[in-house]
């Protein structure tokens, strides 16, 4: 099933009768994913629809096989990503400014040494997250 989010042609494969889903890189398992050429908005809804699915296991782009609790927990991430972002846009940050001040380093384990790479990944995400909601707010008033 083609899913996007992570790539434009990201997709999953579903094995209904084994309860088995293949995620690729739309699912990394206990880690900050990267999103240079992700499409956050289709992230979020290929989650929400990998989370809708009968399947015991999960196997991810990286990271060990799991269940749908860590899909929940990505989910989560992206989540708390578009409202921080929503809530900076009120505090009237531009998308500088939101990508230094959007916190989720936390979010998942970070080897000692990475937080720095891992960091540019949040902040990559975060000025991607504002083009996406900024670009989809002016579709709807255009």
């Amino acid at each position: 099933m083609h899913v996007g989010g992570h790539t434009p042609a990201t997709s999953i494969i579903y094995l209904p009768e084994a309860g088995v889903v293949f995620t690729g890189d739309v699912h990394v398992h206990n880690r900050h994913p990267y999103t240079g050429d992700g499409n956050l908005l289709e992230w979020i809804e290929a989650l929400r629809r990998i989370e809708r699915m009968e399947v015991s296991t999960v196997v991810p782009g990286h990271g060990e096989v799991c269940d749908l609790s860590s899909v929940s927990r990505l989910l989560q991430f992206f989540e708390a990503m578009r409202e921080q972002t929503f809530q900076l846009v009120e505090q009237g940050c531009g998308r500088r400014e939101i990508e230094e001040r959007i916190d989720l380093l936390s979010f998942f384990p970070v080897e000692s040494g990475k937080e720095a790479r891992m960091q540019a990944f949040i902040r990559l995400g975060a000025g991607r997250m504002f083009n996406q909601l900024f670009e989809t707010a002016m579709d709807r008033w255009s």
